[in-house]
């Protein structure tokens, strides 16, 4: 539970101020902030070393595994390290917070030998099929799926997939088993596509595009480990979706072309 603010403690205005109120640790911090600001002038996102090493920097503003919710802590780093008002500042504070989860679950020859493996079409491991590993904690179930994903050179969707399938057996979301659906004529499908895609146009605007959309702006407090699991769920979900729409969108085109030729010749 995070600590309530002392009475007349004041907010930081940025990360420098904070530093300064560091009794004992001023030096290590500002040392730790320049190398994160040479590691994010690189940006070598693709890198898992790199993300590593900026987890590990970031890990020294949490020394004793507290998150500072009075002081913003994560909000204060971003705005020093990507000042340009044009960039986001929620993509800044992901790479943050996963790279810190990195840092929290690798150590630093662990991602060194994770650097050096490929799977079996010679490919790098990337840093986001590592983001996806250290999303599990159990060490040795994140040790067999780094395996499997080598040995058979899962994607990150495959690799989202076989994580979340194991989290589905640990840990029941709840979810009864779907009944059969009944296949429907080819009239009532399209009718269903349509409803489907209307539907989710409307919660498009619920969720991300109102005055008061839930996703818009999420305050840190409520940004927990609990929160950003649902994010990473829905993210994978997501990404499955596109690649079924991609699919379904060629099917389509490919049956409205067919049935234009038809219908020009009647």
């Amino acid at each position: 539970m995070a600590k309530k603010q002392r009475k007349g403690h004041r907010q930081a205005k940025d990360i420098q101020e904070w530093i300064n109120r560091q009794a004992g640790r001023k030096g290590e911090l500002r040392a730790a902030l320049r190398r994160l600001l040479l590691k994010f002038r690189k940006r070598e996102t693709t890198n898992p070393l790199w993300w590593h090493a900026v987890g590990t920097d970031v890990l020294r503003f949490f020394p004793d595994g507290t998150r500072h919710y009075s002081d913003k802590v994560i909000a204060l780093l971003a705005d020093e390290l990507v000042p340009n008002p044009d960039t986001k500042i929620e993509r800044v504070f992901n790479i943050i917070w996963q790279a810190r989860q990195i840092a929290r679950s690798l150590t630093k020859e662990q991602i060194k030998d994770w650097a050096k493996k490929r799977d079996s079409k010679g490919r790098p491991l990337s840093a986001s099929r590592v983001h996806r590993l250290v999303s599990v904690p159990d060490k040795a179930q994140r040790d067999e799926l780094l395996e499997r994903c080598l040995s058979e050179s899962w994607g990150v969707e495959r690799l989202s997939s076989e994580i979340q399938n194991l989290f589905g057996r640990k840990r029941s979301r709840g979810r009864r088993k779907p009944n059969e659906r009944l296949v429907p004529k080819p009239g009532v499908a399209l009718q269903e596509i349509q409803f489907s895609a209307r539907h989710w146009l409307d919660n498009h605007e619920v969720w991300f595009d109102g005055k008061n959309a839930p996703l818009r702006k999420v305050h840190e407090q409520e940004q927990t480990v609990a929160l950003y699991q649902e994010l990473k769920r829905a993210t994978d979900e997501i990404d499955k979706l596109k690649t079924k729409l991609d699919d379904e969108l060629k099917c389509l085109e490919r049956l409205a072309s067919k049935m234009e030729k038809k219908l020009d010749r009647e």
